[in-house]
């Protein structure tokens, strides 16, 4: 299983502007090279033969590949959390951008899945990104009826 990359995949710093400008060329590239059906194609010569290679890259990965190039060239920091990853209620807590006490009541509360390793308590990224993803979902919904409720207020 791959390990949480704790502070970002930098290590501990953001990126350097060689990099966010790296990053920025090759974003536009992708734009350049994204195909019909949403996919991107890049042709490269061979180190061996020099001959041209086709490289095919899904949509998924490459809009994965392509929102990280994004972040990066607005020299932003960057963090990779494998949904087989189990979190530390700190590593948790800073996903969520919640305190810790914070988190561990959540859980408490059964709002999250956990599990326990001797006393420490551990949290699957996938239950950890399920909770968010409902959380936001409510909170969109919420704003979407005070915007609603705002319209119908302004027409009376």
């Amino acid at each position: 299983m791959m390990a949480l990359l704790q502070a970002s995949i930098f290590g501990d710093r953001l990126p350097t502007q060689v990099e966010q400008d790296d990053a920025t060329r090759l974003k536009r590239i992708m734009d350049i090279t994204r195909g019909r059906g949403g996919g991107y194609r890049f042709c490269f010569s061979a180190l061996d033969t020099k001959e041209p290679q086709e490289v095919h890259i899904d949509v998924a990965l490459g809009d994965a590949l392509r929102a990280f190039l994004e972040i990066v060239s607005r020299g932003q920091s960057v963090q990779i959390v494998p949904i087989e990853a189990e979190l530390s209620t700190k590593q948790a807590a800073a996903i969520l951008n919640v305190s810790r006490p914070f988190l561990i009541k959540l859980l408490e509360a059964q709002e999250i899945a956990y599990r326990l390793v001797g006393r420490h308590r551990r949290v699957k990224a996938a239950d950890l990104f399920e909770y968010k993803q409902k959380q936001d979902s409510s909170r969109n919904e919420i704003l979407c009826q005070m915007l609603a409720d705002d319209e119908q207020e302004d027409q009376i």
